[in-house]
């Protein structure tokens, strides 16, 4: 086992990162879920160039996104269907 490219965590941030730092690959990706209950260390990706980004689902609306609304919305039907 080497690694892995990506990690989404869906779960506590800050208990886990440094954890993801260890297991990302070189130009990994980590992708959180949930807010951090204190800072984290950017810093610890910067030797494997990692990339660190939140994601959030309600952006589009929060920040009135012009965007493809009826997509999202399509998304989130399929996505409801998982468990059918």
């Amino acid at each position: 086992f080497s690694g892995v490219d990506y990690i989404l965590n869906c779960h506590d941030t800050y208990n886990y990162f440094d954890i993801c730092c260890d297991l990302i690959n070189l130009d990994g990706k980590i992708c959180a879920l949930t807010d951090s209950k204190e800072s984290v260390d950017i810093n610890l990706l910067k030797k494997k160039r990692g990339a660190f980004m939140f994601e959030f689902m309600f952006s589009k609306s929060l920040f009135n996104d012009n965007g493809d609304f009826k997509a999202q919305g399509e998304i989130l039907k399929e996505v409801a269907n998982f468990n059918q």
